[in-house]
């Protein structure tokens, strides 16, 4: 037809002209787009960030993944359909993967809705396999809100589109998701039938991890069948062809379903094995998804395995088997390791190298935070910025310090006790799990079930009861207490605090025989070289029992009254080097609390550092002086606080003009070695189970302290509690200036306390030490 070479380009010019006409004045038009040089070079820009969160989320990093999406879908370019419809799809699925099908559903129907349109005018076979993509996501939706035969029902029209064109990977995930679906609706035989179909694809397309994961639901179909030789089998052929890359959520259904063979089969050693291998596949599943709830939603899901593991370790271990006590003790550090705090106190976060994502985040709370900036906002409105902020920095931690990391070894205590404790409610029996580690000795495993008694004991004076009653937030504000909360003295919590009786008589379940025989013998007026330090790492229910009030005999002896305490928010804190540093001044910021009572404290510092005392008057200032507080020994503030849960938790420094300092700024400053907060709830960490131990005495010993003192639950202010707290902190700076270390400071002044006012734990209990176990006197 054509019998020159000209010709041919001739005519290939005219058609690519018609093309760019028709796509400008049609096509772009219809689908929202316009061909110009600014449009493509956005488009390629948001194609690239979209592209980055689907890396994420192969990684794991579903957390990561969302933060990007979220930013995407307001971004111009989303209004495109093509390309809004692109981010909708992924991030309909990394919200399913978080289990937020709120979010899912919405989006999955939008990029659904999306390709039938496209399916509609061009039934071409790429655009029937991306429909059957959208689909398919669709009836995971379906399946994870338990819709069943709605899952079925679609999952079986993604079989018929299919036929007309379908990716491979869309061809497999199809089969092996009507496998899961008809498992749960105990059609064993035909998610049999489905499972093995998706095997037979992937080893036709040499696809390992699927294959491995047709195996798992071979394996789940054996095991409703009772074929138990069958499901070890499958198992073991599975975790032989796991392939390195795989991912932990596989890798820990694998093995969960080792774990149940092993406890089958009664061998409580290959049941410990398996157990803390799967914890610990558990803890890099927890990290990838973000932090706060994501992570409390995963560990609490898996609550069965935590409980049989810590079980079956106890058991060995209270045999005397030494190698079962290291992975039990091992198994209560799990779950409160700090991944966060590896970036914190590597420096990355200083404010010379923040990565983007963060300072902009950063600078966005500062703004919220002060209300007399054009962009203030409610606390609660800023609310999301505080867990996108926790997801960045799980993320930036991940890439760049953590990579094909291997779990540093955490060292036991060289000088301190240390007591670890977890509180696990399983099948309706609430049991205490505890390990005692001594300077030089052997960890010593404990376990007891608490009866319904003692658990509404520890239920009460931990806060734990109020959060079931109906809120008090229509109630005045109370005025003798340093925080902004409503109701305290009609708590269930302050009665226990107050009275003292049931709760403190815990003490022969949450300390072993051995160490409340080495308390008891330390002389009541021994000096602080000879009384020891306890350092308490316990879960989120625990945390705030006031552990010095707890009883050691019927003659009204504590435990302050012997030993020095002090709250570890995580064993991944221990072990840090904390050199000496030269003599520096102390710094105070005193505001909005009760005016005498501020008169008391700063009579007391005055006449503790004579002359070495700077007090800050404005917010302002100390946030600029907290950018790099080396240059002091000792910082106070007295101010008012609140028991917001991670990065949101917050100190009210200027109650007038609403100004706070919370958690996540903090995370970019610098603390000197000992914090005094005299804020209530000050020294709390958020009480979801199973979340990084995320606060602010946390973020506060990762950024250059090593032992906060703050309080866990509302602090008594005013006359009418004899000024309690105020004169407790008078009296603490006092023995700081002497040269007491932190949590042997705080004993005495407690105990000063005690022997002159209101003994009630409800007046002076409320200040904690919260420390690294690496503590030594002001440098002054």
């Amino acid at each position: 037809m054509f019998n020159s070479w000209w010709m041919l380009a001739l005519v290939a010019l005219v058609l690519s002209y018609v093309a760019q006409t028709v796509f400008e004045r049609w096509l772009g038009p219809k689908l929202g787009m316009r061909q110009t040089p600014a449009a493509l070079a956005a488009s390629e820009k948001f194609l690239r960030e979209l592209q980055r969160s689907d890396g994420l989320v192969q990684q794991g990093e579903l957390g990561q993944a969302m933060l990007i999406l979220d930013e995407l879908s307001v971004r111009p370019e989303a209004k495109i359909p093509g390309l809004g419809a692109q981010v909708e799809f992924h991030r309909a699925r990394a919200a399913r993967m978080l289990h937020r099908t709120d979010v899912a559903m919405p989006s999955a129907l939008k990029s659904v809705e999306f390709f039938d349109t496209i399916c509609a005018n061009q039934r071409t076979s790429a655009n029937m396999a991306a429909a059957g993509e959208a689909k398919l996501q669709l009836g995971q939706i379906h399946h994870d809100r338990e819709e069943y035969d709605a899952a079925i029902a679609v999952f079986e029209e993604v079989r018929r589109i299919n036929k007309h064109g379908a990716y491979r990977q869309t061809m497999l995930r199809v089969e092996l998701d009507l496998a899961k679906a008809h498992l749960m609706v105990d059609r064993n035989a035909r998610a049999s039938e489905h499972a093995r179909e998706a095997m037979k694809l992937a080893e036709k397309w040499k696809l390992t991890q699927f294959i491995v994961e047709s195996m798992h639901y071979q394996a789940l179909a054996a095991a409703g069948e009772g074929r138990l030789d069958e499901v070890r089998r499958l198992v073991g052929e599975a975790l032989r062809r796991l392939p390195a890359d795989a991912s932990a959520a596989l890798r820990a259904q694998l093995l969960s379903l080792r774990f149940g063979l092993e406890r089958e089969d009664g061998d409580p050693r290959d049941q410990l094995t398996a157990g803390v291998e799967l914890l610990r596949t558990i803890c890099e599943v927890k990290v990838g998804r973000g932090w706060r709830q994501h992570q409390a939603d995963i560990i609490d899901e898996l609550t069965e395995f935590e409980h049989g593991t810590l079980e079956v370790g106890a058991q060995l271990a209270l045999k005397g088997d030494r190698q079962a006590t290291d992975l039990y003790v091992q198994t209560l550090r799990m779950l409160r390791e700090s991944d966060i705090a590896e970036l914190l106190r590597s420096g990355l976060l200083d404010e010379s190298s923040l990565p983007p994502v963060v300072q902009n985040l950063l600078e966005r709370l500062s703004q919220l935070e002060d209300p007399e900036s054009p962009q203030a906002a409610s606390p609660a409105t800023a609310a999301p910025l505080y867990e996108k902020l926790e997801v960045a920095v799980s993320g930036q931690f991940r890439n760049l310090v953590q990579g094909n990391r291997t779990r540093r070894h955490i060292p036991g205590p060289d000088r301190h006790h240390l007591i670890q404790l977890r509180l696990v409610e399983f099948e309706g029996v609430t049991t205490l799990f505890g390990s005692w580690e001594a300077p030089g000795a052997d960890p010593v495993p404990y376990r007891h079930e608490l009866d319904a008694e003692t658990v509404r004991a520890l239920r009460d004076v931990t806060g734990q009861s109020d959060r079931k009653r109906p809120s008090g937030a229509q109630r005045p504000a109370d005025a003798g207490v340093r925080a902004a909360t409503s109701g305290w003295r009609e708590t269930l919590q302050y009665q226990a605090l107050a009275d003292g009786r049931d709760w403190t008589a815990l003490t022969p379940l949450v300390l072993p025989p051995g160490l409340i025989d080495l308390l008891r013998a330390v002389p009541p007026n021994a000096p602080d070289a000879d009384i020891p330090l306890i350092l308490f790492s316990t879960d989120s229910l625990l945390w705030t029992v006031p552990w010095p009030a707890l009883a050691l005999d019927a003659s009204g002896t504590r435990i302050g009254d012997r030993a020095a305490v002090a709250l570890l928010p995580s064993c991944s804190l221990l072990g840090q080097d904390d050199p000496e540093r030269p003599p520096a001044a102390v710094v105070g910021y005193l505001h909005g609390v009760d005016g005498d009572g501020l008169a008391l404290e700063r009579a007391s510092l005055a006449k503790a550092w004579p002359g070495g005392v700077q007090e800050i008057d404005t917010a302002d200032e100390l946030v600029r002086s907290l950018a790099d507080a080396g240059e002091y020994s000792v910082l106070t503030m007295s101010v008012h606080g609140d028991n917001r849960p991670g990065l949101a938790h917050s100190l009210i420094l200027d109650p007038a003009r609403a100004k706070r300092l919370s958690a996540g700024r903090m995370m970019s400053m610098r603390f000197p070695r000992t914090v005094v907060v005299g804020a209530c709830f000050s020294g709390d960490l958020d009480r979801r189970v199973g979340t990084d131990p995320t606060g602010i005495p946390a973020v506060m010993l990762c950024r250059g302290a090593s032992t906060v003192i703050g309080g866990t639950f509302p602090l008594p202010d005013g006359p009418a509690a004899g000024h309690a707290t105020a004169r407790i902190l008078s009296w603490l700076y006092g023995e700081l200036a002497a040269g007491a270390r932190a949590p042997w400071a705080l004993r005495r002044a407690q105990q000063r306390w005690r022997a002159v006012g209101d003994s009630s734990p409800a007046t002076w209990a409320g200040l904690a030490a919260i420390s690294n176990g690496s503590v030594r006197a002001p440098s002054l």
